[in-house]
């Protein structure tokens, strides 16, 4: 019998209206180094589809921000508000809730309190919010 390595998954996001990932390569592998392979930090780069479209309407539906939101966004950035463009609603739902940057895949050891804590200092230092996949809960904001 193969013994199962019990993982827990976090995402890092930017902070809201936030676009760019603060922090780069060789401050994850830093991470990494200094806990010893117990964490993976991936950097991710969304790829903008029309999962995005669908989640802004389901967030429009379920009342979280208005199309007048939207609207706003739009005539900011100088575009003509289209609810089914794909790119216009991944742009304005990274402003709106902030953009995930990042999965952190953490290994559960007796060293899981030690390195949750240089998990939170690190996204603490790079100014961005932690969600706990297992409780959809944001940790750090």
């Amino acid at each position: 019998m193969i013994a199962r390595k019990i993982v827990r998954e976090f995402d890092i996001y930017t902070r809201i209206g936030v676009i760019e990932c603060p922090f780069s390569d060789a401050d994850c592998r830093r991470l990494e180094l200094q806990l010893m392979g117990r964490v993976e930090l991936i950097v991710i780069n969304q790829v903008v589809d029309d999962t995005d479209v669908i989640n802004l309407k389901m967030a429009i539906d379920a009342g979280e921000i208005t199309v007048r939101d939207f609207e706003e966004y739009c005539h900011s950035k100088g575009k003509i508000p289209d609810l089914d463009s794909a790119e216009m609603s991944s742009g304005f739902l990274e402003m709106f809730y902030g953009k995930k940057i990042a999965w952190v895949h953490l290994s559960d050891s007796e060293f899981f309190e030690y390195d949750f804590g240089v998990i939170l200092n690190f996204v603490n230092g790079f100014d961005c919010a932690l969600i706990d996949q297992e409780v959809c809960a944001c940790v750090v904001m």
